[in-house]
């Protein structure tokens, strides 16, 4: 014969019963620590800065957690937030068209840099063009300030790299003709 067990200590009501009690216990620890971070931030600074030399692993892990998190909640998940942070970019843009060009041109030859494998460094464009006294590299006839780009002295596709000193000012016309050669190769055309 089955015992017969009272409603009370049946597993499913055990169970549920569990379930209730351990988020209601976590409400109250979760209430308890927020209190606790409030009043002594130094204290969790100091176990927050010792836990995270201790578990650099980790530490990266929850940091990058956090990051997503917080992004999802306040960028993804709200469109006009996109839309501002848009609208701003545009402003910039708008009031900044010199430097706007030099970081289009900049993207544009980063990603061809990491396409070839190649070295990519700082460029300081602006003494690129002072150092050019304002000559084109290639052509030496004197540059039209509209009308300036960058050329890889040794190309990208030939092994150059993306650094200062592969770097001279052109001509558009003079740099589309020089294209994927060297100096000597263009010096054999003239």
């Amino acid at each position: 014969m089955e015992k017969k067990l009272p409603p009370c200590r049946q597993p499913e009501y055990l169970k549920a019963y569990r379930k209730k009690r351990y988020a209601q216990k976590c409400d109250e620890i979760n209430a308890y620590m927020r209190e606790w971070h409030k009043r002594n931030p130094g204290k969790r600074a100091s176990y927050t800065a010792k836990w995270s030399a201790a578990n650099p692993e980790r530490s990266h892990e929850c940091n990058i957690k956090k990051g997503r998190k917080y992004y999802a909640g306040n960028y993804h998940s709200r469109p006009e937030l996109r839309a501002a942070a848009a609208a701003r970019a545009v402003n910039w843009q708008r009031a900044n068209p010199e430097r706007t060009k030099e970081l289009r041109a900049e993207t544009c030859h980063r990603r061809r840099a990491r396409k070839y494998a190649t070295q990519v460094g700082p460029i300081d464009y602006k003494k690129l063009y002072t150092d050019s006294n304002g000559l084109c590299g290639i052509c030496r006839e004197p540059l039209n300030d509209s009308k300036i780009e960058y050329d890889h002295i040794i190309p990208l596709a030939r092994g150059g790299s993306h650094t200062q000193d592969n770097l001279q000012v052109s001509h558009p016309r003079c740099n589309r003709v020089k294209n994927a050669r060297l100096p000597e190769e263009l010096e054999l055309l003239a």
